[in-house]
């Protein structure tokens, strides 16, 4: 278990309040339950946008009043027996949060079964801690977590503070205890991949779909290799729906995207699917849980009554010339960069079936516009690969894109992700420049990143891997431990076992009774069955009952 720390007060967590403010904002949470510990650094400036509600043990009640006074506290024992002395309705519209500075979390029961409570009705729950030698898997942590019947949606880690890049503070997301259950039916998701000369990729990105469980269907714009022909080889697979060049009636002259943004639109409006996704040929999408693939993860999000899906963009470049298209560019590239402009972190490209109009041009398909539009919360993952070595950056950007643009596009600004390049570029970048792509790490190691967008605009060293080894596995589920009634039944399933053993012919030297000698039999079953061992008799009180004899 955890050991407690005493000297939290170096954290300041920086990133745990704009992860608190995120949350509320998205979750729609109108207040903040905290239960036991604090910080003096990310409560203050949430309670000048949120009602806070605390509860605290009596002995320390005056003590956090004293800390902080802006905190409605409530005296309880945090035992997990009592019931939480909050209303109903207000813990249905609130974040509950557990700074730990005292250790409150390191320990099974307790606070961590109030948290139980409360994720009965919350929508989520954020806890904090700190990390220290004795755990040295964040696997343990969770496992602990999991135990309590706590719903563990996401665990990693976060930045100890502004100064302190480290990342030795442990990050829990809890869910709301309702979806703990596993997705009863699968749904249909398709994707609609739009593509042009992407012959060195497309056979991949279109496998890794399938391999997600994701129906395709290719929306083609008359390319000039052989990207329509590498398509086609998936004819005969099942979740393979079909591939069409467009316009109908030839290639345009120019690349009118906002053209093939509507007609992707029109695909979709007849397609048998529940869910659709807008993807293009160089972008691999993924599920924020390890253990969930992309289907998975999109009907989770169906059953929480979410309706659209954002993503955070994350830009795979080269390090050399080496690429080559017999290889599989998710594994070849292991170099990335966060997006550093606004539409990187907007980009709501899947979204649920509606009989509202769907838009994706208005924003350049980097969002589905609709009325009735709910975005989950946390952010999925997109892969981006937009240029794979020096001599292919060359060929898109000055060759296959900027010279085609359409005028009317460009006049309503479209098409400027690419006005600083110029011939000439260096388009292979230095790897010291980059972050290292670690699939066991990455989920973990970059967890309030890539669910939120929150510090990825910091330099390379602050998303550092911890310190610590982190598995590589999922992190497992942990078995529960069986509660009373269990405990119960199974005493009484060995008691049962035991009369049978006595019953039975041949065993012990009994014999199955019979009409003569069943009476005698059953007492004597029973105190072989239910026999107790005889309590031991107390020493001093053996004594003084000997003295008084004499």
């Amino acid at each position: 278990m955890l050991e407690q720390n005493n000297h939290t007060s170096i954290y300041t967590w920086p990133d745990v309040y704009l992860l608190a403010d995120y949350l509320c904002v998205y979750f729609e949470c109108r207040y903040i339950v905290v239960i036991g510990s604090g910080s003096d650094h990310v409560l203050p400036p949430l309670a000048a946008k949120y009602p806070i509600i605390g509860l605290e043990m009596k002995d320390r009640l005056q003590a956090s009043a004293t800390r902080y006074p802006f905190v409605a506290w409530h005296g309880h024992q945090l035992d997990g027996l009592q019931a939480l002395p909050i209303p109903d309705a207000v813990l249905r519209e609130s974040l509950v949060m557990s700074l730990d500075e005292r250790g409150d979390l390191h320990r099974p029961g307790g606070v961590l079964r109030c948290l139980g409570k409360a994720m009965d009705l919350s929508p989520a729950c954020l806890l904090v801690t700190t990390l220290n030698h004795s755990m040295q898997e964040l696997s343990q942590w969770t496992g602990m977590l999991r135990q309590e019947q706590l719903h563990v949606e996401f665990a990693g880690f976060t930045v100890n503070g502004n100064e302190d890049l480290r990342k030795h503070t442990m990050v829990s997301l809890i869910g709301n205890n309702r979806w703990k259950a596993k997705l009863s039916a699968p749904i249909k998701v398709a994707a609609i991949v739009t593509a042009y000369n992407e012959e060195d990729i497309i056979y991949q990105a279109i496998k890794k779909l399938l391999d997600q469980q994701i129906q395709v269907y290719v929306v083609e714009n008359w390319s000039t290799d052989s990207t329509y022909e590498i398509v086609n080889t998936f004819h005969t697979h099942p979740g393979f729906l079909g591939c069409e060049r467009f316009p109908a009636n030839g290639p345009d002259s120019h690349f009118n995207w906002k053209k093939i943004l509507d007609r992707v639109v029109e695909v979709t409006q007849g397609m048998d699917a529940d869910w659709f996704i807008h993807n293009d040929a160089d972008e691999i999408r993924q599920s924020p849980w390890p253990d969930k693939n992309l289907s998975e993860a999109i009907g989770y999000v169906d059953r929480m009554g979410y309706n659209a899906i954002n993503h955070i963009l994350i830009e795979f470049y080269p390090t050399d010339n080496a690429y080559s298209p017999t290889m599989d560019h998710e594994q070849h590239f292991r170099y990335f960069d966060y997006g550093k402009v606004e539409s990187d972190f907007i980009q709501i490209k899947a979204w649920k079936r509606t009989d509202q109009q769907v838009d994706l041009s208005k924003r350049g398909g980097h969002q589905a516009l609709f009325e009735g539009r709910r975005v989950f919360p946390y952010l999925f993952v997109s892969k981006h690969y937009p240029y794979r070595s020096q001599q292919h950056a060359e060929k898109k950007i000055f060759r296959d894109r900027k010279a085609r643009y359409a005028p009317e596009e460009l006049a309503e600004g479209f098409h400027t992700h690419y006005d600083g390049y110029s011939q000439g570029q260096q388009f292979v970048r230095d790897p010291q420049q980059l972050i290292a792509f670690n699939e066991s790490s990455y989920f973990p190691t970059h967890l309030v990143e890539r669910l939120s967008g929150i510090g990825t605009n910091r330099v390379k060293a602050t998303i550092e891997p911890p310190d610590v080894p982190i598995s590589a596995e999922p992190l497992a589920e942990a078995k529960p431990r069986p509660r009373r009634a269990a405990k119960k039944k199974a005493r009484s399933r060995i008691r049962s076992h035991m009369r049978r053993i006595a019953t039975s012919k041949g065993r012990n030297g009994l014999r199955r009774p019979n009409d003569n000698n069943r009476g005698s039999h059953r007492r004597r079953v029973r105190s072989i069955g239910t026999r107790r061992r005889p309590k031991r008799k107390n020493p001093i009180l053996k004594r003084r009952i000997g003295r008084m004899s004499r």
